[in-house]
């Protein structure tokens, strides 16, 4: 698929007939055609209706016009970010963050950088921690900040990590249940409840330790988000579990210290010899520095 093609097919559908629709592109009206047939066999779908009367779009064709319109507004941004940062930027470093961690120091480490490096132009992606801890192994990611799993990151000769800080262990409750009460509460106690828990293999993993220090534990889902994981939990499909520094307040959900759960490391990891390892090392320093205030 060609950008090209997406400009002759939204000027075909604008103008339902391919003579007009190749006068506005500047182009003759058999290579309009041509273009749009070949469109329409690579996505093996047919966009337009042929009549006497001229074009009319099918469905599929009603459904392209929004993407090819949210492509190419796409694209133009891509091309202002690119056109403004080869005139005022050095280098990029690009930052992955695992959930929520550290949603209160994050951006004020983040603010003291930027003073620092205003060369730099930052990019914050957040998500998953397999799928970012991949793009950090491929290049895709400068650096990531991540809760430590040791069965990942042991023997990764290429990675190089920073602690930032240990977190407690905080269990997500909905309003009204049965330990709300508590000051603390201890993981046999939420042994009785359906956990709904972050995908990804090291959350299978915690479940199985459960399992294997005698917990019962039952998984209800695996959710994509925090957003998702605090809608089910405040609705009462079950609880969650989070270290400190993702907890944000929500009116349907109550915090409780897990006394006996492992504290987990919250650190910054990146490859060795990066091109940006200064600031890298920089923004880990920072980070610590604000953890400590």
């Amino acid at each position: 698929m060609e950008l090209r093609q997406l400009k002759y097919f939204l000027a075909a559908a604008t103008h339902l007939n391919f003579t007009k629709a190749a006068d506005a592109c500047c182009i003759v009206q058999s290579a309009m055609s041509q273009q749009i047939t070949a469109l329409e066999k690579e996505l093996d779908v047919l966009l337009f209706e042929r009549t006497n009367r001229g074009l009319r779009l099918t469905p599929a064709g009603e459904i392209m016009v929004n993407e090819a319109r949210r492509l190419l507004e796409q694209v133009d941004i891509t091309r202002d970010i690119i056109d403004q940062a080869k005139n005022s930027y050095v280098s990029q470093l690009r930052i992955g963050c695992y959930g929520n961690l550290l949603r209160n120091e994050l951006p004020l480490a983040l603010g003291a950088f930027r003073r620092a490096y205003l060369d730099t132009r930052v990019i914050l992606s957040s998500g998953l921690r397999q799928k970012l801890y991949s793009e950090l192994h491929e290049g895709k990611l400068d650096c990531l900040v991540s809760i430590r799993h040791e069965d990942a990151e042991d023997g990764r000769d290429w990675l190089q990590i920073r602690r930032i800080c240990d977190e407690p262990v905080y269990a997500m409750l909905p309003l009204g249940h049965r330990l709300s009460g508590e000051e603390k509460v201890c993981m046999q106690q939420l042994s009785e409840d359906p956990m709904i828990l972050f995908s990804g293999d090291e959350n299978r993993q915690t479940v199985k330790r459960m399992i294997s220090d005698g917990i019962p534990a039952r998984v209800y889902a695996y959710a994509a988000s925090q957003n998702c994981i605090e809608t089910m939990v405040a609705a009462g499909y079950g609880i969650s579990l989070g270290v400190k520094s993702v907890i944000r307040p929500h009116p349907g959900i109550i915090y409780k210290e897990v006394q006996d759960a492992r504290r987990s490391s919250v650190c910054l990891m990146w490859a060795k010899g990066n091109a940006n390892e200064d600031r890298i090392e920089a923004l880990s320093s920072l980070l610590v520095m604000t953890r400590a205030e």
